[in-house]
């Protein structure tokens, strides 16, 4: 290769979209390009730009080629078209309806959905394991929010003594007598019993 190698004479057209694409290229690469093209035309020769540039002479000359043969449009890295994504509109299809769907109508013991547990559902049905965050994402770009299941105790209650002991609360808190601190140990010591046997 000849180290010496420059660009040849760029027109007046050509000197406005380089600069134009060393100033506000939206790719990196291209303004990186575009700026040893327009050093190769104000008379740097290809080893020169290459130090320059902190790059080996011989990309800088496939940079010329590159940019002779296309424009700046030779400037530019092709698309890639890369994998195709593991989960694609299908999976995500499939994911919307199971997270709408109860799990005990799938056949599970439990009621709500973890991301763990629908991550391995999903698996099953679909055979494609993406991890936890991945799948938080699609649920996200599908416009579903997912969150840990809050569990509480309501369900376990009796409402009629859970009314009875609040009532008594209300009136203890109220009450300004020294048989407070006993009546409270004693409240607290049934609800205490309501929840764990002694």
């Amino acid at each position: 290769m000849n180290q010496i190698r420059s660009v040849r004479s760029l027109t007046s057209k050509e000197i406005k979209s380089i600069k134009q694409a060393m100033k506000s290229d939206r790719d990196a690469q291209c303004r990186v390009r575009a700026n040893a093209i327009w050093l190769s035309h104000q008379g740097y020769k290809s080893d020169e730009i290459a130090k320059i540039l902190d790059r080996h002479r011989n990309t800088v000359i496939s940079w010329f080629d590159r940019y002779e043969s296309k424009g700046l449009d030779g400037l530019r890295d092709p698309q890639r078209s890369g994998r195709p994504p593991k989960a694609g509109p299908e999976f995500q299809k499939a994911l919307v309806k199971a997270v709408k769907t109860s799990p005990r109508s799938l056949g599970y013991q439990f009621t709500s959905w973890s991301a763990g547990r629908l991550r391995d559902h999903m698996a099953k049905e679909t055979g494609i394991r993406i991890s936890e965050i991945q799948l938080r994402r699609l649920l996200h770009k599908n416009g579903i929010v997912f969150r840990k299941p809050k569990h509480d105790l309501k369900a376990k209650q009796d409402p009629a003594l859970y009314n009875q002991k609040k009532d008594l609360l209300e009136f203890l808190k109220k009450t300004q007598s020294p048989i407070m601190p006993v009546l409270s140990f004693c409240f607290w010591m049934s609800v205490i019993s309501t929840f764990i046997p002694i």
